[in-house]
């Protein structure tokens, strides 16, 4: 089942909420449709979450939490309401997703027990005045 909520940023842009994400393709095409991340950072991500991967990761009433290890050392990732903070230098100079972050969305969204928290987390994330100021909504053509 999908479900659509329009955004109003400068234009309007759909979001897609997978309720059945069967695949890292699927959480892909979400993150990107999405204005998440970029192709190259969802390489990078992809590269994270199969090779290193994330030790552990927990969900909260507002956020999630996880521990992921990166090329560069261990970063702690939190994806909440209000944004996203990593441990990364990255994360400070971005206002798309790091590859940590987008390594831990997919772990979360991946799992069939956090994945509907998960998915309402990243929409309150989006659907905050706030971060949909800050965060650039990419439009991608196929």
């Amino acid at each position: 089942m999908v479900s659509v909520i329009s955004l109003h940023y400068l234009y309007s842009v759909d979001i897609l909420v997978h309720k059945d994400l069967k695949c890292i393709g699927e959480i892909i095409d979400y993150v990107l449709r999405n204005g998440l991340s970029t192709p190259k950072r969802v390489y990078e991500a992809l590269d994270i979450y199969f090779k290193r991967g994330i030790t552990r990761y927990f969900i909260d009433n507002d956020g999630i939490e996880g521990i992921v290890l990166g090329s560069s050392g261990v970063h702690v990732v939190r994806i909440s309401n209000e944004g996203y903070k990593c441990t990364c230098s990255d994360s400070y100079t971005n206002h798309y997703l790091c590859k940590h972050a987008l390594a831990l969305l997919y772990q979360v969204l991946n799992d069939k027990r956090t994945q509907d928290r998960a998915l309402a987390i990243v929409l309150n994330m989006l659907n905050s005045t706030e971060n949909i100021k800050e965060i650039p909504i990419a439009v991608f053509s196929y």
